[in-house]
């Protein structure tokens, strides 16, 4: 079985902003997304 690829949390955070998710806060190196669904919630 092959070995999964490293990813770093600059695309982390790009791969979850193709699906939808933005990026609401920062602090540091801790980043929080959030994602709205069809009904805005």
């Amino acid at each position: 079985m092959p070995r999964l690829k490293r990813l770093s949390g600059a695309e982390v955070v790009a791969i979850l902003v193709n699906f939808g998710f933005q990026v609401y806060s920062q602090k540091g190196s801790h980043i929080k997304l959030r994602r709205q669904g069809i009904a805005g919630k």
